[in-house]
């Protein structure tokens, strides 16, 4: 399994986490938009005209694909430098499935069903609407699906902040939720029959298949998934490395990473030799003389307390050079009874950090069981650095149980990055073990407090967000 990764410079808490997205050159579109040629009203005819003398096309570089074929994520792009009028993407997306309606635009497949979606997805100008589209794969959309590699992008109105835990609601949060449900009834991968042996260096038919995520998110880990029986495990290495070469190129970091990065002692068949490590969080120290023991969002509703104290911990993940990392609960055994939906990847591609979230009955998030009121400061002093902190197998005939009482991180290694992984890295630091030690060192010291650095980005927090109170 692999992660396409951002790279990001620095990795310690001076370099606050702002994954990247992609970019296009809109040089061009910015010196258009100073003498529009097309209004918001202008006729199909007017703006396939445009279209046809500064789109983009693709399809002389692919081939099987009909004339005038685009990418939908450019045309998106075009619409909106292009046409007076129309400036976010929703409006640019309304007024290319308009077009598609009338018959102007068709996915390349040549199937009119396939709805126009923002995306790396293949879709064709077709002059005369009632004139069907001259396509190689004649309207069968599942035998081009299994040739062609598309993906969805994510539509985010709001980019969530730093300091969204301070916010008087969380409609922000709840809105992200709700999204996330409702890609979740989706199918999580896409699927694609894979030609491993380009070079034709075998002397026998190799193959595969690609999985890969059908919706792609900027600001998240982007997972690839190769499977194979009838191929060579030298050919797909050098297929991979070849990949993570070209990857280079565009600023993307190509990282192999574990079906399941943190191997929870779930079963008997848990990985023996594998186990992740409880980072706490000292949330005492954020908390006033006049406040202990008590909740450390006591002035907010206890129902979103859970979900406040999960964006603190997210944010220090983020402050930390860590991304999301969106997986297939399905493809991992430690999603059984623990939730391993909050999976962080950090931008070298070193370590995996999970938020812990339980499984329960109630909504919101959950797995952050609130401290005992009556507790003393004495028995919730941070344990040091041992075995201690390190999920153990128990063999008993029950399921193991988890203390989810406490406030904290998982930390888990990425050990599948090999010497030849790190020579086509584009990250000096992936693969060096003294990096990853002194990694978990300075997160452990930031989460106990040393030399007050939670408590001063604690305060940092308070004070940015009482200036966007302002």
């Amino acid at each position: 399994m692999i992660n396409l990764v951002t790279p990001q410079v620095g990795s310690y808490e001076t370099q606050v986490s702002a994954p990247g997205g992609l970019h296009i050159d809109t040089q061009a579109q910015d010196q258009h938009q100073e003498d529009y040629r097309l209004k918001s009203n202008s006729t199909f005819i007017e703006i396939i005209d445009e279209m046809k003398k500064s789109l983009n096309f693709v399809h002389k570089g692919l081939q099987g694909m009909p004339l005038m074929t685009f990418l939908a994520f450019e045309a998106v792009a075009w619409v909106m430098g292009s046409i007076e009028g129309i400036a976010c993407e929703m409006d640019a997306i309304k007024l290319l499935r308009n077009m598609q309606e009338k018959g102007y635009v068709c996915h390349a497949s040549g199937d009119k069903s396939q709805p126009f979606v923002n995306g790396f997805y293949l879709f064709s100008l077709n002059t005369n609407p009632r004139a069907r589209l001259d396509a190689k794969y004649g309207g069968h959309l599942e035998a081009f699906q299994n040739d062609w590699v598309e993906v969805e992008f994510y539509s985010k109105n709001d980019e969530p902040s730093n300091i969204e835990f301070f916010n008087e609601t969380m409609t922000q949060f709840a809105a992200r939720q709700k999204f996330c449900e409702k890609l979740a009834l989706k199918s999580f991968y896409k699927s694609v029959t894979l030609d491993v042996d380009l070079a034709s260096r075998s002397d026998r038919k190799e193959w595969g298949h690609l999985k890969y995520q059908q919706f792609y998110d900027p600001s998240e880990a982007f997972e690839l998934a190769i499977q194979w029986s009838v191929a060579t495990g030298a050919i797909i290495s050098d297929m991979v490395q070849m990949w993570a070469r070209k990857a280079q190129g565009y600023g993307i970091s190509l990282i192999p990473v574990p079906s399941d990065p943190f191997a929870l002692p779930i079963t008997k068949n848990s990985d023996p030799i594998r186990g992740p490590i409880f980072i706490e969080l000292n949330t005492d120290c954020l908390l006033g003389e006049d406040s202990k023991g008590c909740s450390l969002f006591e002035e907010f509703p206890e129902s979103s307390r859970e979900q406040r104290l999960f964006l603190f911990r997210e944010a220090i993940a983020y402050r930390f050079g860590f991304v999301n990392s969106t997986t297939d609960r399905s493809q991992q055994p430690s999603s059984a009874m623990f939730s391993t939906d909050h999976q962080y990847i950090h931008c070298t591609g070193n370590m995996f950090l999970l938020i812990p979230t339980q499984f329960q009955s109630q909504t919101g998030i959950q797995g952050f069981k609130g401290r005992s009121l009556n507790a003393t400061e004495g028995n919730r002093k941070i344990s040091e650095a041992n075995n201690d902190n390190i999920f153990t197998r128990h063999l008993s005939e029950t399921k193991p149980a988890y203390d989810h009482s406490e406030t904290g991180f998982l930390w888990s290694w990425n050990f599948m990055i090999s010497r030849k992984w790190k020579t086509t890295s584009n990250t000096g630091a992936t693969g060096e073990i003294a990096f990853m030690d002194e990694m978990l060192a300075d997160f452990r010291a930031f989460c106990r407090n040393d030399d007050q650095r939670l408590s001063k980005f604690w305060q940092e927090c308070q004070d940015e967000h009482r200036k966007t109170q302002l």
